[in-house]
């Protein structure tokens, strides 16, 4: 067995357990972290400040019982009424179904403690509940101050053992930094969106976010593109910028890339965010080359919007199902 001395400074524990973390598949990210846990209970990282920027971590027992949570944040803007600078309208009829499509497939309403929604849109919405209830769910603030609230809340809420999954439906533009479009027309960089998924007190904690919108692709500056070529997915370095939180990026298109909706089945969905669903619906057991090998080929096959995959780290086995 592993023993770490309290005496050991935390300088040469981090460089230990950042070893060890680089050698970790992107799912093991979460049963370490819940094993750090039970770690915690013991005391055994007590006093070095290792995982968490405050004493939080170290407290005994304070994980004690803790169930791991998935967190769940879902973005979905249709922009009623409103209108970009040169006059076209900035509606958008995808998001709704797209909206429909994500509760029906995370099971939202449903009594489980294990899972966390935030859901932002700005449409109502009734849709059944578990008991076969109709059930109103009203719109709500979908500011840009309201949005990176929610992600922050979210990310401060979190403990080791947990997982977040962050989705915007919605407009982005290509500025300086790419940009997502917020319900009040605010833009949202893909620094600042980073920013705010970073901005947890654990490390341990994997995110994965999708964007299904236009000009997404690698907007969050991470270091890693799984990219399709002649037939195998290759793994791409590029940037050498330090990502800790293990983090992926699923994006509906590239830079100067539209991404689009189409009708699949009576509805009028995003082509990423259908495409996905389909996906994590045929499998159990996927790995990030699988599934952006998947996106590659169902996504869009006339090639006009293509997807891409980014990463925090080179990630090789089995990602994160949800």
């Amino acid at each position: 067995m592993l023993t770490l001395q309290r005496s050991l400074p935390p300088p040469v524990v981090q460089e230990l357990i950042w070893t060890i973390l680089t050698r970790l598949q992107f799912s093991q990210w979460t049963a370490f972290g819940h094993l750090l846990k039970i770690f915690c209970e013991s005391n055994v990282f007590c006093q070095s400040n290792v995982f968490c920027q405050s004493s939080v971590f170290c407290e005994p027992n304070v994980f004690k019982f803790l169930r791991p949570i998935t967190h769940i944040i879902i973005i979905c803007l249709s922009y009623p009424g409103m209108f970009w600078n040169f006059g076209a309208s900035l509606t958008l009829h995808g998001p709704k179904y797209d909206f429909w499509l994500l509760l029906d497939h995370f099971k939202y309403g449903e009594p489980d403690t294990s899972t966390q929604f935030t859901l932002l849109h700005d449409f109502d919405v009734l849709r059944p509940n578990s008991n076969g209830q109709e059930k109103l769910i009203l719109k709500t603030d979908t500011s840009k101050a309201a949005i990176t609230k929610a992600i922050q809340d979210n990310m401060q809420s979190v403990a080791p053992g947990d997982q977040v999954l962050f989705y915007f439906g919605g407009h982005a533009i290509e500025v300086s930094d790419q940009a997502i479009v917020a319900g009040d027309g605010e833009l949202i960089s893909g620094s600042e969106l980073r920013a705010c998924l970073n901005n947890t007190p654990y490390y341990l904690v994997p995110v994965v976010a999708v964007l299904d919108a236009c000009h997404s692709g690698g907007s969050m500056g991470l270091p890693y593109n799984y990219e399709k070529k002649f037939n195998r997915i290759r793994v791409e370095e590029v940037t050498r910028m330090k990502q800790n939180t293990p983090m992926i990026q699923i994006s509906a298109a590239r830079q100067g890339q539209l991404a689009y909706s189409n009708n699949f089945k009576g509805g009028y969905f995003g082509q990423l965010t259908w495409c996905l669903i389909q996906y994590l619906k045929t499998t159990t057991d996927f790995t990030i080359k699988g599934l952006t090998f998947y996106l590659y080929e169902n996504c869009d096959p006339s090639g006009s919007q293509l997807p891409q995959v980014s990463a925090s780290h080179p990630f090789q086995g089995m990602i994160l199902s949800f």
